[in-house]
């Protein structure tokens, strides 16, 4: 190491001697030539040149698309929903068709934000209404005692669904930082806290949702969201710290590499390439959207807008969770990342150098990008 310094410094001086001032070489030049100049060539690198440029002092997750797949989660949470609803003495004409088309039914007649919870519930209430004539009849708890039915099979399915390396990644995370912060970010019902069937409750230090008193409305791709989560670690990014370092992971390009990127974090794109698992496919192409959404067209190309504008925001791209302790590394190594199946058979690998240069290089457009998400508020 020593020695590779030696030759680096000769090399840059020569470079300042030959006259060239300028240019990419020129940069790199003096670069080296200051690094060089805190090495300590009796024992190695010097304590300030540690070769870890940044503390992971935080990282959060996305969680639908990105820790497990949307679809079949919502699909079989439905399933007992139904199910809830039928072992109650309702019809069989009550099913997960007829629940979603009310819910884009009443969404189509809202003019303000409400919450997902609160939109179920109106539309597992609207269904059940057309059996019980009499509003006041329809006690409060009925509709609850649905309701928590679809959330507690929506927990125990993501579970199932879990993508696959996802435990093992948040294992290694926990055990490679033992004093990292590593929570979850979404806008929906999802909690990792919740699912008591796996190991995921002792993995994650904290979620925010979008529904959280004083998150909501400003859920994804608002900034509010992320704010309520650095608030949560009082974890400032403001203040001119080199030391510490944010890391964001998720599937969509706009509520998850656009806005996190807008508030300071560092941002690791999860792109599976396959339609049925990323919401940025979905929401980027005309494809049919999945039966369980209920977002309008219009919406649907404010999404597209958002996420083409947000790529430029990428950080890193993994398509898989298996290549994320590799992306950790090159975010605060600063150094080129692999994916983790990279090989000469397997066509290029995506390379990510000066990571940390770029990002700074990117503030001012990041600050556009911030503009653009203040009052922005959608649903999914």
């Amino acid at each position: 190491m020593r020695l590779i310094y030696a030759l680096l410094l000769l090399w840059a001086t020569e470079t300042e001697a030959f006259g060239v001032r300028s240019g990419p070489r020129h940069a790199f030049a003096t670069k080296v030539a200051s690094a060089a100049e805190s090495v300590d060539f009796s024992g190695g690198l010097a304590p300030e040149q540690d070769l870890v440029r940044r503390d992971l002092t935080l990282i959060t997750f996305d969680l639908d698309d990105t820790l497990f797949p949307i679809g079949p989660v919502v699909d079989e949470a439905n399933v007992a929903m139904i199910e809830a609803i039928t072992k109650l003495g309702y019809p069989s004409s009550i099913t997960s068709e007829t629940v979603i088309e009310t819910t884009k039914n009443i969404r189509k007649e809202l003019d303000s934000a409400i919450t997902y919870t609160d939109l179920r519930k109106l539309a597992i209430r609207t269904e059940l209404l057309k059996y019980n004539m009499d509003a006041d009849a329809l006690d409060d708890s009925v509709v609850h005692h649905v309701f928590e039915a679809w959330l507690l099979e929506r927990h125990a399915s993501a579970e199932r669904h879990l993508f696959e390396g996802a435990q093992q990644v948040l294992t290694h995370l926990r055990e490679q930082f033992p004093s990292l912060q590593i929570g979850a970010i979404t806008n929906g019902r999802g909690n990792p806290l919740d699912m008591k069937g796996s190991a995921l409750p002792s993995l994650f230090d904290f979620c925010i949702s979008g529904e959280d008193e004083g998150v909501f409305p400003n859920r994804k791709p608002h900034k509010g969201i992320y704010e309520a989560a650095l608030e949560h670690v009082k974890l400032s990014l403001t203040d001119g710290s080199s030391e510490k370092c944010w890391i964001h992971v998720g599937d969509d390009l706009a509520n998850d590499v656009g806005a996190s990127a807008a508030c300071g974090a560092k941002t690791i794109w999860l792109d599976t390439n396959d339609d049925l698992k990323s919401s940025s496919s979905r929401f980027a192409t005309n494809a049919p959207l999945p039966s369980w959404s209920t977002i309008g067209e219009e919406e649907r190309e404010t999404r597209r807008k958002l996420a083409e504008a947000a790529s430029a925001f990428v950080d890193i791209r993994i398509e898989s969770l298996v290549d994320l302790p590799n992306a950790e590394d090159s975010v605060t190594h600063n150094i080129p990342f692999q994916h983790a199946d990279a090989s000469p058979t397997k066509g290029p690998t995506f390379i990510l150098e000066n990571l940390i240069q770029m990002n700074h290089e990117l503030s001012v457009t990041a600050s556009i990008f911030r503009s653009i998400l203040d009052g922005i508020i959608l649903t999914n």
